[in-house]
């Protein structure tokens, strides 16, 4: 497993995250290698795979970053270099990825034009990572299968990568597209989970009163809530679902490379 600090299961337990879920589930002499690093984005991961592909895994899954994201919204926000006050605010909001966010998601067609001029961009200057991504599996037969999760707003940040990858299957075995609807085909027992989290103020109260919002305003901005613990670090019922789902996506898929002979 490749991918940023989602996958490394930045803010839950080791036991909780979908790696060591994945892993707890697969038969006993699977050996499952989380290489999950904060931060990362395309470029650091073909730079990760790099160093361990001469270990001719037998398959590799990539979580598909929102960092490369991230990095050309951050462009974005320092081209426009305003003047005055307005400097003194886009320092403030730059500063807070949850914070510019909400103000894109509350401002409508303002955060979606911004994200897609964002995710235009990453297209183009995170190709080249992606194309060497590609040419080390393919050279070595390695089969890849990659994760897309949304964001908490829901969202999808990186069909960049995924659309990247779905034009080639000659490496890719498929693109599991994570979904939070329906948590009850996934997750045990989770009308009693979700009874458990009612009433508790969580990152949404927390981020409604750092805006100085009302969180009602707030809150329906934030379609899957309940399985994050920020805009995009999925907390332990998050992680849970992705690797119920990723179990049953390598069950039908069945994408391991065989050995030789």
């Amino acid at each position: 497993l490749i991918g940023d600090s989602v996958t490394f299961g930045k803010g839950v337990a080791q036991e909780d995250r979908f790696a060591d879920r994945l892993r707890a589930a697969l038969p006993r002499k699977t050996t499952v290698l989380n290489f999950g690093v904060c931060g990362s984005t395309s470029g650091d991961m073909a730079g990760l795979l790099e160093e361990f592909i001469a270990h001719r895994p037998d398959l590799v899954i990539l979580q598909a970053s929102t960092n490369d994201l991230d990095i050309m919204l951050w462009r974005q926000s320092r081209e426009a270099k305003p003047a005055g006050p307005g400097a003194c605010v886009l320092a403030v909001v730059s500063a807070s990825r949850a914070v510019l966010w909400a103000i894109y998601k509350i401002s409508g067609d303002v955060f979606s034009r911004k994200i897609r001029q964002a995710l235009a961009a990453a297209a183009v200057a995170y190709r080249p990572d992606l194309e060497k991504i590609a040419r080390m599996l393919k050279a070595r037969g390695v089969p890849l299968i990659v994760v897309a999760a949304p964001v908490a707003m829901g969202d999808v940040t990186t069909s960049h990568v995924t659309d990247f990858f779905r034009g080639r299957p000659d490496v890719c075995r498929g693109v599991l597209d994570v979904s939070f609807a329906r948590p009850q085909d996934w997750i045990p027992d989770w009308e009693r989970k979700l009874q458990a989290l009612e009433g508790k103020p969580d990152w949404v109260t927390r981020t409604a009163a750092e805006l100085g919002i009302e969180e009602e305003r707030l809150a329906p901005l934030i379609r899957h809530r309940r399985f994050f613990q920020d805009t995009v670090h999925p907390n332990a019922l998050g992680h849970e679902l992705i690797a119920a789902q990723l179990r049953r996506f390598l069950e039908t898929k069945r994408p391991l490379r065989r050995p030789p002979g």
